[in-house]
């Protein structure tokens, strides 16, 4: 994944909650600040001699700017009973070339529709995915609690420097990462469904192992800051991210064998 430019140029920071004011859209207060103004996290914290706690930045413009966009019309809903499903996937069918592999991101409502494509197709809502690389795809035939989940989705491409084979927990922080931006425009959203216990515990937290901090993609850090600001500011809006089965995951790719 390479570096996005700064929002200042018209671009977004990985990592950068992107503003609706890169695609024409009026947005009041605060533009959001990028990743560059956070401060450098400090040593490593010796009560937690496995885990690298990425701080809190002092500017909390991100949540405050966040809650106050205005798209000039009363809150969009995305969801029915305001529930989003995110899942990440790795796997043969995800090879990019001999070279490369990639995991996908996907979010889907309580229905199993593709919450991406909803986002992507809209003018309004596209700067939320502005720092992402999208594909539509075609997924396999799943049943999932009595609900077919949709086959055709628009996922987002999770590659990232620091793994050479296994890009799916990347895919898994973009998925919540993209679930907690919709919550920030979306009020009604209050549960997140996610399987995957290291997002859920250790990095939506802000904690990441320092063996792994010393080496991970710049961009994936930044990612993981962002997950943590916005999950801190959805549940103080009384969100849940709830851990479920990946057998009960709307969002699964459906590449099992």
């Amino acid at each position: 994944m390479s570096q996005i430019p700064s929002i200042n140029s018209g671009k977004f920071v990985v990592g950068t909650m992107p503003t609706p004011a890169n695609f024409g859209v009026k947005l009041s207060g605060p533009i959001i600040p990028t990743f560059s103004t956070f401060p450098a996290p400090p040593p490593y914290n010796t009560l937690y001699p496995f885990v690298a706690d990425i701080p809190s930045s002092s500017t909390d413009e991100l949540s405050s700017s966040l809650n106050s966009l205005s798209l000039n019309s009363s809150a969009p809903r995305f969801t029915e009973t305001g529930t989003l499903f995110v899942d990440g996937g790795c796997n043969e069918t995800t090879v990019s070339n001999l070279l490369e592999t990639e995991a996908w991101a996907s979010v889907v409502d309580e229905k199993g529709n593709c919450v991406i494509t909803l986002l992507s197709n809209d003018p309004k809502f596209k700067y939320l995915l502005g720092d992402l690389n999208l594909r539509n795809v075609e997924l396999p035939l799943i049943k999932i609690g009595g609900i077919v989940p949709a086959r055709e989705r628009t996922i987002a491409v999770a590659v990232f420097d620091d793994v050479k084979s296994q890009q799916n927990n990347g895919a898994e922080l973009i998925a919540l990462v993209i679930a907690l931006r919709i919550s920030e425009i979306d009020p009604t959203i209050k549960i997140i469904n996610s399987d995957s216990e290291l997002m859920i515990k250790w990095w939506s937290k802000g904690h990441v192992n320092p063996n792994t901090r010393k080496k991970m993609d710049k961009n994936k850090l930044n990612l993981i800051v962002e997950s943590h600001k916005l999950r801190t500011a959805f549940e103080e809006r009384g969100g849940q991210i709830v851990k479920i089965p990946g057998s009960k995951n709307l969002a699964d790719l459906g590449f099992h064998k």
